[in-house]
């Protein structure tokens, strides 16, 4: 088949291996925490910390430090590779970035400053940010001339927290007993779901495909 060419046939054998819907969950769990904050963190920081609107721009560290810190991991997984298998590597990359982004997000609610929130966020991107050596990346391991299409497949599903995340984190902190804890400890769930099932599925090995 054509180079990133898709037929039914490899559509099915896709589809049908665990590996996949690992990176897909992986993917969707990465997504769910990154779409989380880019979109309530100012509101946050207003509302629990009293942040002013015209003081906003700290709201755009977090993502700087994940900007940043995105080309380190990568570095860091690239000379882990040479010493260990490729599955090994996506995995720990992955474990770091969701699981230590879920501790942190569990923690977030529990700062007492708008600078001690802005520092645990940060952290919680840049942690998060391994995940791009890990799940975010695996679809070229796993099939190098269909990786467009399984970057499709994991993108399509990692646009759901955008739809799901936003507008649910809305609802809970609108309701009588909602609070930001609860919206806190949700991601944290999404992150810690994600990561268990990308442990327990994921591989790097590239898949054999029959045409």
């Amino acid at each position: 088949a054509a180079l990133g060419a898709l037929t039914p046939g490899l559509a099915r054998q896709l589809l049908g291996t665990p590996a996949v819907w690992a990176l897909v969950a992986g993917h969707f769990a990465y997504a769910w925490g990154h779409y989380l904050l880019l979109a309530w963190l100012p509101t946050y920081l207003h509302q629990v910390h009293g942040v002013a609107k015209d003081d906003m721009a700290l709201a755009c560290i977090p993502f700087l430090a994940m900007a940043v810190a995105v080309g380190w991991w990568a570095v860091l997984a690239d000379a882990w590779a040479t010493k260990a298998s490729l599955t090994t590597v996506r995995k720990g990359m992955t474990t770091i970035g969701l699981g230590g982004a879920a501790v942190l997000m569990l923690l977030t609610p529990l700062a007492r400053s708008a600078t001690s929130a802005i520092l645990l966020v940060s952290a919680s991107l840049a942690v998060q940010a391994a995940a791009g050596s890990g799940a975010v990346i695996n679809h070229a391991d796993l099939a190098p001339r269909q990786a467009s299409v399984l970057l499709s497949l994991s993108n399509t599903f990692a646009t759901l927290p955008g739809m799901v995340a936003v507008p649910l984190a809305s609802a809970i902190v609108e309701t009588r007993w909602g609070s930001w804890e609860h919206v806190f400890a949700l991601a944290s769930a999404v992150l810690f779901a994600g990561l268990l099932i990308y442990r327990r599925y994921a591989s790097a090995e590239p898949l054999i495909l029959r045409a």
